[in-house]
């Protein structure tokens, strides 16, 4: 595990210590240097419009179904003990010892679009 860090850092070092010796100009020596500044700036065969766009515009994935708020309530459609319960609240699991969350782990809503919870442990199906 330290030896994957140490790696990951030096690697990170390196791209970044690449990145910036590629970004400093080259200073020229002072016989060299040209008398008078040209118009037009170099492009060392670099496109300067790569350069100018505009990122991309992010936006968050659609979820389909939504994803549900804590602040939601479980409908009346429920199974108990999660009749009006708050949505993901810990219940008691009915027929064996344990505790679950309401949640609705297949997606189902009740005919008032609130969600049917059932108290449920364990992965989803």
């Amino acid at each position: 595990m330290k030896l994957r860090f140490a790696l990951l850092c030096g690697f990170a070092l390196l791209l970044v210590g690449g990145v910036a010796a590629a970004a400093t100009p080259a200073e020229a020596p002072a016989a060299a240097a040209a008398p008078a500044a040209s118009a037009s700036p170099a492009t060392c065969g670099l496109s300067l419009s790569l350069l100018s766009t505009s990122p991309p515009s992010l936006s968050p994935p659609l979820l389909n179904p939504a994803p549900l708020l804590l602040s939601t309530t479980c409908g009346t459609c429920s199974k108990s003990p999660c009749q009006g319960a708050i949505y993901g609240q810990t219940c008691i699991l009915q027929g064996r010892e344990g505790y679950g969350n309401c949640i609705t782990p297949y997606g189902n809503e009740c005919s008032n679009g609130q969600p049917q919870c059932q108290c449920w442990f364990g992965p989803l199906p």
